[in-house]
């Protein structure tokens, strides 16, 4: 499954100008019943069905999330190799 911004292996970003929190853990709740094998997410590496059900049940339980995103984001921006 290409699976792009719904699921990947990182903290899943569901408070944006333009996010609906309740509108992606349903969808993740979808996707966890569909026999996926392997997903392709918009970001980071590929994972299995496995990792995926992980990933679902953190977030649904509260995790998977960047708490304090201005921070998190100039993270992932220092993070990034110089140009």
């Amino acid at each position: 499954m290409f699976s792009g911004d719904v699921v990947y292996d990182g903290e899943l970003l569901d408070d944006l100008y333009h996010s609906n929190p309740e509108h992606l853990a349903d969808s993740l709740r979808r996707l966890r019943e569909l026999p996926i094998q392997t997903v392709h997410a918009g970001h980071y590496i590929s994972f299995n069905r496995d990792q995926m059900i992980t990933i679902i049940d953190e977030y649904l339980a509260g995790g998977r999330r960047p708490g304090d995103l201005d921070a998190w984001i100039k993270g992932e921006i220092e993070k990034r190799p110089n140009d």
